[in-house]
């Protein structure tokens, strides 16, 4: 992606990434070929590869000028062979020694002028030419190509329109195979951010799921079943959030936000953790227990993320954007976690309780079970008879009522 922005003010590197970005927002894209036919591209195989050329200029993204070896090869052969050129064509597609000979003439020849007037340079096209044992193995056409890092939804977009004309059954592998023209594929430096960021939203969603789902299960072992579940799904909700507020704030989806996503589940679990726990654990109605979560934990819930707040806050002041980003989604993070835990967990589970959702032990309930436990003897008295009012002792009956 735009990497412009993560270095600061005094780096060199702004000025080059500055100058790639404004002047220069294209660079060269290769389409390569794996050399399959031995000698001389067939007839159709040329007719093949010439479609595909023109398909792909077709695209607003495949911008001039074109360096096409071969079709400057098909010139030269033109030039040199005369009226044999028929005869020198199937000659040449025989045979795989004699083709490579004839390629390796024309790279060393000197410049022509082509039938339409052109210029042609053969020895520019050295590059773009592999031989192995003097024949010809792979070789390539260039175009330039738009490199706007600045829009990721445009860079990828380019990037799979590029490999539907190359790939019409789908780019989910790239088989060659299976290319429109076997043995053929296209690269530029971008495709590499393009398909990082094409694939970067569905791993962060699953891994950001998945860690909920963990958050979860661990809260559901160490304190309740029904208080883990309960915080995994809030965990969903703050994360959906700060996602939406990083799409409304114009950032994008890249490696540091997700870093800074997953960091921010394990800083935002305990606040909706500490007040849902309480709640469960204290003994009364909902109201009761709603009031006692919000007054017992949630001046340590509000001290603890504002603590949290002011240890990230001289991030912001950074002048790269790498450290303000992590300032930005950890502080929504902990900023929403934290209002998440003192309005929203107590406050659902007090409405679930409510509506009978929720299965608490009352109070008079928790009472009569925790008298049972206190007084274990009572049960033996009221069998064997001794504690009946009309023949116990007023001191009896005084340690009873206790």
């Amino acid at each position: 992606g735009d990497l412009t922005s993560y270095y600061v003010d005094s780096s060199f590197v702004m000025d080059s990434f500055r100058a790639r970005r404004d002047f220069a927002a294209r660079e060269p894209l290769y389409l390569f070929f794996q050399h399959r036919d031995g000698g001389m591209p067939s007839d159709s195989r040329l007719a093949a590869i010439d479609d595909l050329v023109v398909d792909l200029e077709a695209l607003d993204c495949v911008l001039p000028p074109q360096q096409n070896w071969l079709r400057d090869f098909r010139e030269y052969l033109v030039v040199s062979s005369g009226e044999g050129l028929v005869e020198e064509t199937l000659r040449l597609q025989a045979n795989a020694t004699a083709f490579g000979q004839r390629v390796s003439e024309f790279l060393q020849s000197d410049p022509f002028e082509s039938s339409d007037g052109r210029g042609i340079i053969p020895a520019d096209f050295r590059r773009d030419i592999v031989f192995e044992g003097g024949i010809v193995a792979w070789w390539r056409i260039r175009f330039m190509y738009e490199a706007d890092y600045k829009s990721q939804k445009r860079y990828i977009d380019n990037y799979r329109r590029v490999n539907g004309v190359l790939f019409p059954g789908g780019t989910e592998v790239f088989d060659l195979d299976a290319a429109r023209v076997p043995g053929s594929f296209a690269f530029s430096v971008i495709f590499q951010s393009a398909n990082r960021d094409e694939v970067i939203k569905t791993t962060i969603f699953v891994s950001l799921l998945t860690a909920c789902a963990a958050v979860a299960v661990v809260v559901a072992i160490v304190l309740n079943p029904l208080v883990g579940l309960f915080v995994g799904l809030l965990m969903v909700a703050v994360n959906g959030m700060v996602l939406a507020l990083l799409s409304a704030t114009g950032n994008k989806l890249d490696l540091v936000a997700f870093l800074c996503l997953s960091i921010s589940i394990g800083l935002a679990v305990d606040y909706s953790t500490h007040t849902a726990h309480a709640y469960m654990q204290h003994v009364g109605t909902p109201d009761e227990k709603l009031h006692h979560s919000v007054a017992t934990m949630g001046a340590s819930v509000l001290s603890g993320g504002g603590s949290t707040l002011l240890g990230l806050l001289s991030l912001a002041f950074a002048t790269s954007k790498g450290f303000r980003l992590f300032f930005e989604v950890l502080g929504w993070a902990i900023a929403i976690g934290v209002v998440v835990g003192l309005t929203a967990s107590p406050v659902l589970l007090c409405l679930l309780h409510k509506l009978g959702q929720l299965v608490i032990p009352s109070k008079e309930a928790s009472k009569e079970a925790s008298k049972e436990v206190e007084d274990p003897d009572q049960g033996c008295q009221d069998t064997l008879g001794l504690a009946d009012q009309e023949t116990a002792s007023p001191d009896r009956l005084v340690v009873t009522e206790i």
